[in-house]
């Protein structure tokens, strides 16, 4: 009897030890598996950053190219405007579109509107659109 107490007692203190064994393993495993993954996390998370960082940086360069353009079309307009401002038409004359008109109140024969219109070194109208007979007849009477 005593004998197969000691084989009992034997096969279950190897049975434990077998057991905190395996257990010892697996938890040995899983914290190698989870410290892996933390790697690669860690790894992505860098690599993204890293990513970002640099396309922040492009998109830094192309806001301010497109800064600086839209400055330089901002001066060019602003210049053509002031060009534009200084082509003013001459007293009691108006402006539509880049000509100027006088539209006299006198009645004079064809020759005599003519040299008129040479001696304010200009000619007589040809209009050439809808919009710009509507405009001058509406504005002009």
């Amino acid at each position: 009897i005593n004998i197969l107490k000691l084989i009992f007692s034997s096969t279950g203190a190897h049975t434990q030890t077998l057991s905190a064994n395996i257990t010892r393993k697996c938890l040995k495993a899983a914290a190698v598996t989870l410290g892996v993954l933390y790697l690669l996390t860690l790894s992505g998370v860098f690599i993204r950053y890293i990513l970002s960082s640099l396309e922040k940086d492009q998109l830094q360069r192309t806001y301010e190219n497109l800064h600086n353009n839209h400055s330089q079309l901002q001066n060019e307009l602003k210049k053509l405007q002031e060009k534009i401002a200084g082509m003013c038409c001459p007293e009691g004359w108006k402006r539509f579109g880049c000509s100027c008109y006088y539209k006299s109140t006198e009645r004079k024969k064809w020759d005599e509107s003519r040299t008129e219109c040479l001696n304010r070194e200009a000619d007589l109208v040809v209009i050439n659109s809808k919009e710009e007979q509507v405009s001058f007849l509406s504005t002009h009477d």
